[in-house]
């Protein structure tokens, strides 16, 4: 079951489109109960993946921590790569503290600052 909720994770987070900061949107179709993950936090989680992006370096990081301290998270770049003449990444993101599961996404910048999942 664990393994099968990981996947739905993954999927769910499959629909990250990271982008400028005016057009990144983390789109959770379980609803932001099922994962529990409040606004603020999605926001500094997708925050947190803009940031490694931008970088574009293999092991680049950005940690980041919710307003009450309760829950914690680190983003990760933990592969670099061309498919089919554009920038791809492999990031990791792992809650560090609080409730949530690790899962990787392949992304890829499809326009300036405009990265979604590749598939």
């Amino acid at each position: 079951m664990r393994k099968e909720f990981r996947a739905l994770v993954a999927a769910a987070i499959g629909a990250v489109v990271v982008a400028g900061a005016a057009r990144a949107q983390l789109i959770n179709p379980f609803g932001n109960d099922t994962v529990g993950i409040s606004t603020d936090d999605a926001a500094r989680v997708k925050a947190a993946i803009r940031s490694v992006l931008q970088q574009y370096v293999l092991s680049a990081r950005q940690d980041w921590q919710s307003a009450d301290g309760k829950r914690a998270g680190t983003a990760t770049i933990t592969r670099i790569y061309t498919e089919n003449g554009r920038r791809c990444a492999m990031v990791l993101h792992s809650f560090t503290k609080g409730p949530g599961y690790p899962y990787h996404a392949p992304l890829c910048e499809v326009a300036k600052d405009d990265w979604r999942i590749a598939f």
